[in-house]
């Protein structure tokens, strides 16, 4: 018999249709949104949004994907993006 002790990094799609979808999602999004939204400029928004999702600056085609999702796009949309990814939901 053969174990793996680590998690493989990757979402079922039932948690990502749960981190999607779910109230507590939407909420924190929402609440980490009106935070954010104090910012002066878009760029400064997006990056509080990462320091306060994912605990560090955004690289440089993140920042510029993240600008380009904001022109039509809102805040809290783009918090729940951030609540979704790998990094966040496979937090170690």
């Amino acid at each position: 018999m053969l174990t793996n002790p680590a998690r493989v990094q990757t979402t079922t799609p039932m948690q990502q249709l749960f981190v999607m979808n779910s109230p507590f999602f939407h909420q924190l999004a929402e609440d980490i949104a009106l935070q954010v939204d104090q910012e002066p400029d878009m760029s400064s928004r997006v990056r509080t949004l990462y320091r306060k999702i994912l605990a560090r600056d955004p690289a440089s085609n993140e920042l510029q994907r993240a600008l380009e999702f904001l022109v039509s796009g809102t805040s809290q949309m783009w918090a729940q993006v951030l609540l979704a990814t790998n990094e966040e939901v496979l937090w170690p």
